[in-house]
């Protein structure tokens, strides 16, 4: 079942509007002040929404007016959540529609505020609720656009480092969430047991607030560490996963030493995240227009894991020679054999 619809587009920008709502509460004990994320075309709005009255009306009310111009948007607030189990969670809501489809998306991203135990942190779950009614007539003075530039980028291999990877687009929750499934990526393909566990991130893209691309980059890269695919590769294996993190010439996290074979865990994290989100912070990252990806040339559309095919070659060869081995030691043996 995909629950959105066919509509990758969308999909991403639910992602973006929950990354940026933990990054707003991230440092605050504060309850969120709901907001609405709005996008025409590629140009994104953000509405922090104030109103005494329904807020989720309010901001509807605002996507219907006759000069708005909105393909889609996502409106997202601090709520609660019961799972199965009837456990309550904290939780950022985000409904995202699209006003060409009947339906839109209902998600639910639990965490831990930081006033409850000091620490804020986020689950490992994103609950997926239901597919609303768009809260008004699908419009059809509008060219749907359900489609997504992919995120960009390469994948190499250098001597002291098992993977080297590159990330690039204009959604900062897509860059993060590819961080993580890349790292996960490595310790689960068929070469997981040769590798030493050392994997280098590299950003390229220019975003208008840099804090909340590191928090998000950095909260995917922890996630990614103890989840349950790295932490069986550690004991499996008897070793540590480093993760290595730049951004343009800014080290965001440094674990191990580039420079050498040997393992060095550095621990070295620059540029902290828990920054205060302050107002002017806000209204920097509110009055930046995103453009469009820049970068649907040729670039990789999925980032797959590829091991240095240098790997390939030192088995091949190791199987070979130890294959000639044995033949030229039957080959002595018959030899032997025949002179007795």
């Amino acid at each position: 079942m995909d629950i959105f619809n066919g509509n990758r587009r969308l999909q991403y920008h639910i992602m973006y509007a929950i990354e940026w709502a933990l990054y707003s509460r991230h440092n605050s004990n504060k309850t969120l002040t709901p907001f609405l994320f709005e996008w025409e075309k590629e140009n994104l709005s953000v509405k922090e929404i104030n109103s005494s009255t329904d807020r989720e009306s309010f901001a509807y009310n605002l996507i219907q007016k006759p000069h708005n111009k909105s393909d889609q948007f996502v409106f997202c607030y601090e709520g609660f959540l019961t799972d199965e189990l009837g456990k309550t969670h904290d939780a950022i809501v985000a409904k995202g529609y699209d006003v060409t489809q009947e339906k839109g998306v209902f998600l639910a991203q639990a965490f831990e505020p930081i006033e409850k135990n000091g620490i804020f942190s986020v689950s490992d779950r994103l609950f997926y609720v239901n597919n609303p009614e768009l809260p008004f007539k699908p419009k059809t003075n509008i060219k749907p656009n359900y489609s997504a530039a992919k995120l960009g980028g390469k994948s190499q291999i250098n001597s002291n480092v098992d993977f080297e990877a590159i990330f690039s687009h204009d959604n900062p929750a897509l860059i993060s969430n590819g961080v993580k499934n890349y790292i996960e990526s490595a310790v689960e393909n068929d070469y997981s047991e040769i590798i030493s566990g050392r994997i280098k991130i590299s950003l390229v893209e220019n975003f208008s607030d840099k804090n909340f691309f590191q928090f998000s980059v950095l909260r995917a890269i922890q996630e990614a560490k103890n989840s349950k695919a790295v932490r069986n590769w550690e004991k499996n294996n008897n070793k540590r996963l480093y993760v290595n993190c730049e951004y343009e010439n800014d080290i965001w996290l440094k674990e191990f030493d580039e420079s050498s074979k040997d393992i060095e865990k550095y621990n070295y994290v620059t540029n902290s995240f828990d920054q205060e989100v302050t107002t002017q912070n806000k209204k920097k990252y509110i009055n930046k227009n995103l453009k469009g990806n820049k970068h649907n040339n040729k670039n990789i559309e999925k980032l797959i894991i590829s091991l240095n095919k240098n790997w390939k070659t030192i088995y091949y060869t190791g199987f070979i020679l130890i294959a000639i081995s044995i033949i030229l030691l039957f080959y002595n043996l018959i030899k032997i054999l025949e002179i007795v």
